[in-house]
Order: structure tokens, then C-alpha cells, then sequence
């Protein structure tokens, strides 16, 4: 609080400096004025003397309209030089002057502190809206077949951050690669590639990654590890990739970047919040569509186990063979039926026999 104080007690006590030197130049420059001619001059000369001192800065006007105040109040004297008021009219003009030098600058010192301090509110404002989206953004709800689609939550996460690019990376089925899923935000010259889980080579991006964590950056190294071919003009002054777990797991990430004025803190936790989110979303729409599959096998099976009673065991297959497409939508299929002399026979046509061996070997021993 003191440190404010200070510059506002130099502010003021130039104020109230600039008004004494005003009043006191004003009364020295008409001293001894005698006529009306005379004191309208010397008041023309007094506001000259004033405008020359606030102008101080620009030569181009304050220096004509000093030598203009000196000139009027000579001829406001007659150009008697040997007039006793002279040299006190003069120096009027001279406190006119220092006066509005004087007042120059605490007007100048006033703006700045004004403008420094709008500049601050407009920054605090900033900052306080970015506060409010983030929370939005983090708080609201996403209703729908969107809570599980893991564009439409790229794009959501690039939007609500101002990301310029986006894209997010799921783990391939067999967990060795980080696959991108297009059609990703804003790639246009980009063409994202699968890449390795960490191993050797790899560079921070993914290592960050694989542990957990998020990885920020501000060129274009990072970017390197998942782009094959990057653009000699191609400008990357900001990156973000944060880990999505699924589960215990890391089942991908997000990799934002190229937000105006680079990623805040404030971006990283309303990322990291929304990534969770989009995991837990992930995890959980996997989760029911196991569970409708497995509910989907149990009442195929209660219906088998219905309908086949009092059934052959040919009648037993064949339906297990057309009701088997309920669940593995196949075109076309048959039954083959393994013999104990290491051979097998296709359902219904028994007369061509083959040795089990291959991938039906594989299959008989489970």
C-alpha cells in the first residue's frame, strides 16, 4: 500500500506545483501592463509561454511558440528594453512555461496510472472469465451418445482451451500402439501416425505420457514424435498432451496445441479435468456394452436351452448353428464334428471324413 502511496503524493504535489507556477507567472507576465492592447498581448504571449511548456516533447511546437510568447510580450512593451517590468514579464513567461512543462508531466504521470491500472482490470477480467469457462467446462454435464464419442470430446476439449489443433490417441487392441482418431481439430496440413508405446528412442512426449503425466512444450519438438513429415513453415509456439486413463490404465491422450499466448495453468487442470472425465465416459460405455453382449449370450442361451428340448443332436446343432448369428452376425457357417480316430466330419454329410489338424487342431485342444 505504501509503494501506491508514494507515486500518488509525486503525482499530486505536481498538480498543486503546476498551479503555483501557473498563478505566479500569470501575475509576473502582466505586471506593469498599462492599455488593453497591452494585457490582451501579454495574456496571448502568457498562453504561448503555457502551450510551449506542455508541448515540450515536440521541438516542432513548443520551440515557435516560445519564441511567439517572447516576441508579443516585447511588442505588448513597446520593445523598450529599458522598461523595470521587463525582466519580471519575462520571467513570468518562463514560470508560464515551466509550469505547463511541470503540468505535462503529472498529466502524463496520471494516464499512465490509468491506463496501467485498466490494463491490470482487463487482465483480471480475462483471467476471471478463463476461471468462469474452465469451471463451466468442467462442471457441466455431456448428455447423450457425445458423452462416449471421442471426437466430439476433441473437439469440446480444444474448443473450451482455444487450442488451434487437436487430436486425441487411443490404445490399439493389443496395446503395443498409440493410434490417432481422426478426424481430429484443425490438422489441415497434419497427418498424425500411430506410434509405438515407449521404447527405445522414444522422446518426451511419450514418455510423459506413458507415465502418467502431462507434457508441455513450446515448439515444435514434441510434435516430431507423432508426425512423420512436418512443414518447413509449420509454426508451433505452444503444446499440450495430456495422459487418458481408462481404468488403472493409460488408454490414450489429447494433444492440444498452439493456443494464442501458449497454455496457462489454469488450461492444464481444466484439461486434466476434462480428460478424466472423457476416460471415466470411455470406460463406462465399454462397461455397458460388455454388459449388453453378455445379456445378449444369456438370453440366447436360455432360448437354446427352451427350444432344444425333446430336439436330436443334429436338430440341437443346427439350431445353435442359426441362432449363432444373433451374436457373431456371420454370413454362413458350418458345424464339424471332431472323431476319435483324429478326424472330423462336417454336419449332416458324415461320408467325407479329413484329419484334424491346422487351425482345427489349435481349436480341439481348446
Amino acid at each position: 500500500m505504501s509503494s501506491d502511496r508514494a507515486p500518488f503524493a509525486i503525482r499530486v504535489a505536481f498538480s498543486a506545483a503546476t498551479a503555483i507556477l501557473v498563478l505566479a507567472g500569470a501575475s509576473l507576465n502582466v505586471t506593469g501592463r498599462t492599455g488593453g492592447q497591452a494585457v490582451i498581448l501579454a495574456i496571448v504571449a502568457g498562453v504561448l509561454a503555457l502551450v510551449a511548456g506542455v508541448f515540450n516533447q515536440d521541438w516542432k511546437y513548443s520551440a515557435p511558440a516560445g519564441v511567439a510568447a517572447l516576441v508579443l510580450s516585447l511588442l505588448a512593451s513597446g520593445f523598450d528594453f529599458r522598461d523595470p517590468a521587463l525582466p519580471l514579464q519575462v520571467g513570468g513567461l518562463l514560470l508560464l512555461g515551466l509550469g505547463g512543462y511541470v503540468g505535462s508531466v503529472a498529466y502524463r504521470s496520471f494516464t499512465d496510472a490509468l491506463q496501467r491500472q485498466l490494463n491490470e482490470l482487463d487482465a483480471l477480467a480475462g483471467q476471471l472469465e478463463d476461471k468462469h469457462r474452465a469451471f463451466l467446462a468442467a462442471t457441466s454435464d455431456v448428455e447423450g451418445p457425445a458423452a462416449a464419442d471421442i471426437t466430439s470430446l476433441t473437439h469440446n476439449i480444444a474448443q473450451q482451451t482455444r487450442a488451434t489443433f487437436g487430436c486425441s490417441y487411443l490404445l490399439s487392441p493389443d496395446a503395443k500402439q498409440f493410434v490417432p482418431q481422426p478426424p481430429g481439430f484443425g490438422l489441415d496440413r497434419l497427418h498424425p501416425q500411430p506410434v509405438n508405446r515407449v521404447g527405445a528412442g522414444s522422446g518426451p512426449l511419450l514418455s510423459a505420457v506413458e507415465a502418467g503425466k502431462e507434457f508441455v512444450g513450446d515448439d515444435k519438438t514434441g510434435l516430431t514424435e507423432l508426425v512423420h513429415y512436418l512443414p518447413d513453415d509449420l509454426r508451433v509456439d505452444s503444446l499440450l498432451a495430456v495422459p487418458m486413463k481408462i481404468g488403472d490404465h493409460v488408454g490414450g491422450f489429447i494433444l492440444l496445441g498452439n493456443k494464442p499466448g501458449g497454455f496457462t495453468d489454469d488450461d492444464l487442470r481444466l484439461v486434466t479435468t476434462l480428460i478424466l472425465r472423457a476416460g471415466a465416459q470411455l470406460a463406462s460405455a465399454h462397461a455397458v456394452a460388455l454388459s449388453q453382449k453378455e445379456s445378449e449370450r444369456y438370453t440366447l442361451m436360455n432360448e437354446l436351452v427352451k427350444e432344444a428340448s425333446g430336439k436330436t443332436q443334429d436338430e440341437v446343432l443346427d439350431l445353435v448353428l442359426n441362432k449363432g448369428r444373433q451374436l457373431i452376425r456371420y454370413d454362413s457357417g458350418r458345424i464339424a464334428l471332431f472323431q476319435p480316430d483324429d478326424t472330423y466330419v462336417f454336419l449332416g454329410d458324415s461320408s467325407i471324413t479329413a484329419p484334424i489338424e491346422g487351425a482345427l487342431a489349435k481349436v480341439r485342444e481348446g
